[in-house]
């Protein structure tokens, strides 16, 4: 039988547990997609959606602010490679 939330202990996380990677190593590469993105340095970005791979978005993203984006790939507007530790994906 499945743990309600009554059954688990204080310990116990109700989520899974997250990887983080930073964008910089996946060299412009096509990646799994990610449950969310985590910017340290602001800019505008380009943003490849997991649900239409094909097109991409420019869009500004804010230091410090973590995106709920289920993402395929990530690029300065460039295209070029995010530069190291200024967005983190998470799985």
């Amino acid at each position: 039988m499945a743990k309600g939330i009554q059954d688990f202990q204080v310990k116990e996380s109700l989520s899974p547990a997250l990887k983080a990677i930073d964008a910089s190593t996946k060299s412009s590469a096509v990646c799994d997609p990610t449950r969310a993105i985590h910017v340290s340095v602001a800019a505008t970005y380009r943003l490849y959606f997991s649900s239409d791979s094909a097109s991409s978005f420019d869009m500004y993203l804010n230091d410090g602010a973590t995106y709920p984006y289920s993402l395929v790939n990530i690029t300065t507007t460039g295209p070029a490679t995010v530069a190291a530790n200024a967005v983190t994906l998470l799985y």
